[in-house]
């Protein structure tokens, strides 16, 4: 596939997915990226990020459809499978940390575009250690998906500690 390209005057599409993806120029149809957390008004990043995506598409001169998917409510592909990006914002721990992964997974594996930004990074993280690394959680059997305490586990080929302390 050629590389996209930045003219405003043309428009060009990537097709794929089942969808057509468009470059930067005039766009028919939005956008569709899913904010994958648990929106919650009171936090500043969950009020700043759809005012954020209306901006740049704005200035892209493309239309954008931001939609919140409740981690509790992503249990396998169908809810992500829609969106031509996924974003997993801030706020976490998130209400089902397994949704959050899940629609991770499913941007890592379907190559879509995927943005992870502060606890939706660390989730990112988190789910390419397990799949792509093999990582296991040894907290599965305890039904906490956050542990209060993370332990060193010298099985993954590290001399560095996964906890941190305060320094004085």
């Amino acid at each position: 596939s050629r590389p996209l390209r930045r003219d405003r005057s043309s428009v060009g599409t990537r097709a794929g997915r089942g969808r057509a993806h468009h470059s930067l120029g005039h766009v028919t149809t939005p956008l569709r990226i899913g904010l994958i957390g648990d929106h919650d008004p009171t936090v500043v990043a969950h009020q700043a990020i759809p005012r954020a995506l209306a901006l740049a598409a704005a200035a892209a001169g493309v239309a954008v459809e931001p939609t919140w998917l409740p981690t509790e409510a992503i249990t396998g592909e169908g809810l992500v499978s829609g969106f031509d990006a996924l974003w997993c914002v801030p706020a976490s721990p998130y209400r089902s940390m397994a949704g959050a992964l899940a629609g991770i997974g499913f941007a890592r594996e379907h190559r879509r575009p995927f943005l992870g930004t502060c606890g939706g990074f660390q989730h990112a993280l988190i789910e390419y250690a397990r799949a792509v690394l093999g990582w296991n959680d040894r907290r599965a059997d305890t039904g906490n998906e956050y542990p209060q305490n993370v332990e060193h586990h010298s099985d993954r080929g590290s001399n560095t500690p996964a906890t941190t302390s305060a320094r004085t």
